[in-house]
């Protein structure tokens, strides 16, 4: 399955760079639709587990012969030493910037395990860690997916490459806020509704990593951006430098505070790359931090302020308080942006179904014609 899903991702690229998005929606949608439609009919007519494997392959073949089909490009057999030679100067660079980040995002807990020395304090720690990237995943398609293709596409073109990465920031935080504020307010409520009491001490964990939840999926959408721009150079000095910070902090806070110090390491080391991000985003695109970032911030001090204050009502069940707490909070902060930021919200969302949408061809061409 891994096979066909790597040549499958060739044609996913070609219609990922020319912003076929609605092409792409209907080969997730075919592919999410046969592997359970195989795997039922399979698992009735007896075959066992062998009837998730052929749903998995049956959803991996749609996702190859789909994008095959739709992205109208053939794979040529022919070798090119130059091209080859760039895939390998650039492919080097990618890979040093992920072995940063894959030693960055296991060493606490490592750490955590030859300090503590309790694999309970590592599953406590690696829960709350886990929760704290719910929201990521919500908002990853789309940074993956939508964000990177359009900054590619755009790279070429500073003020329209600026008007897009602000355009993508703005709703980034502006969603990811309410769900900080969810840890925050609420994580004990949280952590027990999802994975029950016994997890209850993650909950004062997952209240430090509340500014982490919303800080990582920005500076995600940073490090995207300066992939898309061919620099992954850049990504890995961001990830030196918070390695540099994280480790010494690291040890110490493990060794003062337990996994809570654990948190503040990783919380402060992710605040110390999103710094070194913008001050290496200086030059690349225009950005008004101020503007974009400002006034989500105050919304959501005010619905800090406005929730704590409320009387919070007793609840024998810990969904209904997820539930309760949730809806409060989504709702005071909703409320901010519509009574504030309404019209200019739905401006964005013109501009983007108008201009970012999936173009036609003529379209292509003409963007083609004015970068020249």
């Amino acid at each position: 399955m891994s096979s066909i899903n790597l040549f499958g991702q060739h044609f996913d690229a070609i219609l990922q760079r020319n912003l076929e998005f609605k092409k792409i929606s209907l080969i997730s949608f075919s592919m999410n639709l046969a592997n359970p439609v195989v795997a039922v009919t399979l698992a009735a007519a007896g075959w066992g587990v062998w009837s998730l494997v052929f749903g998995q392959l049956a959803g991996a073949l749609v996702f190859l012969f789909g994008s095959w089909r739709l992205a109208g490009w053939t794979i040529s057999i022919a070798y090119s030493k130059d091209t080859a030679r760039w895939f390998m100067s650039i492919g080097s660079r990618y890979l040093g910037s992920r072995s940063l980040e894959v030693l960055y995002t296991e060493l606490d807990r490592l750490v955590i395990k030859r300090v503590m020395g309790s694999y309970e304090q590592v599953g406590l720690y690696d829960r709350a860690n886990l929760a704290s990237r719910y929201p990521t995943r919500i908002v990853n398609p789309v940074v993956n997916n939508v964000a990177f293709p359009v900054y590619s596409k755009l790279k070429l073109n500073r003020a329209q490459l600026s008007e897009a990465y602000g355009l993508v920031t703005f709703f980034l935080i502006r969603a990811l806020l309410p769900f900080g504020l969810v840890f925050l307010l609420a994580p004990d409520a949280f952590i027990t509704a999802l994975l029950g009491e016994r997890w209850i001490a993650a909950g004062k964990v997952l209240r430090v990593l509340a500014v982490y939840a919303v800080a990582y999926p920005i500076v995600e959408n940073l490090k995207v951006l300066f992939y898309a721009l061919g620099r992954p150079e850049v990504v890995s000095k961001a990830r030196i430098a918070q390695i540099v910070v994280f480790v010494p902090l690291l040890f110490l806070l493990v060794n003062l505070m337990g996994i809570v110090g654990a948190a503040y390491a990783i919380l402060i080391s992710i605040l110390v790359t999103y710094a070194v991000f913008l001050f290496l985003l200086r030059g690349e695109v225009e950005f008004s931090l101020i503007r974009t970032v400002g006034l989500p911030m105050a919304f959501a001090g005010l619905t800090y302020l406005v929730y704590s204050v409320l009387p919070q009502p007793l609840f024998g069940n810990r969904i209904v308080e997820l539930l309760f707490s949730s809806c409060i909070i989504f709702s005071i902060f909703g409320a901010c942006e519509m009574l504030f930021e309404r019209q200019i919200i739905f401006k964005h969302i013109r501009y983007i179904r108008t201009t970012l949408g999936s173009p036609t061809s003529d379209e292509l061409e003409a963007t083609r014609d004015r970068e020249r």
